[in-house]
């Protein structure tokens, strides 16, 4: 999502895009990948925007999750933010604590898992969300 798809969001829910949202939005998507934590975002900002306190990167995140333009997952003592609201799956390493994303395929057909289980169990599905863990590529290279 754009800045002003951004904004138009914040607008549409009777919200301010202020530049502390949009400074937030911004280290988000240039660290979403990632999966940053809120003090990791707030390191990030401290070079453009010394005075964004990190309490106002918490409520700029909480917010953009009450708004579904973000999803937390929470790791051991950390939470960290990912910008990827769509069925996929997470990868976290046990050493490192690295998380990739993967996304659906033929093989993997996460996107329909969804509807499985509502059929299977009488529920009505709102998210899921799909964590395995191991050792990653570069932590097995390091103690190969």
């Amino acid at each position: 999502m754009n800045r002003d798809d951004l904004i138009e969001k914040l607008q549409a829910a009777g919200l301010r895009a202020t530049p502390q949202r949009l400074a937030v939005w911004q280290a988000l998507q240039a660290t979403g990948g990632e999966h940053p934590t809120a003090a990791e975002l707030h390191a990030y900002l401290q070079a453009d925007h010394p005075t964004l306190g990190l309490a106002t990167v918490y409520n700029a995140l909480e917010l953009f999750h009450t708004l579904d333009l973000v999803r937390t997952l929470a790791f051991k003592e950390r939470v960290r933010y990912d910008l990827d609201t769509s069925s996929h799956i997470n990868l976290v390493c046990v050493r490192c604590g690295r998380i990739d994303d993967l996304a659906p395929s033929e093989q993997l057909p996460v996107d329909h898992w969804g509807a499985a289980v509502a059929e299977a169990s009488g529920y009505q599905i709102s998210h899921a969300r799909h964590d395995y863990y191991g050792i990653c590529s570069v932590c097995q290279e390091e103690t190969a």
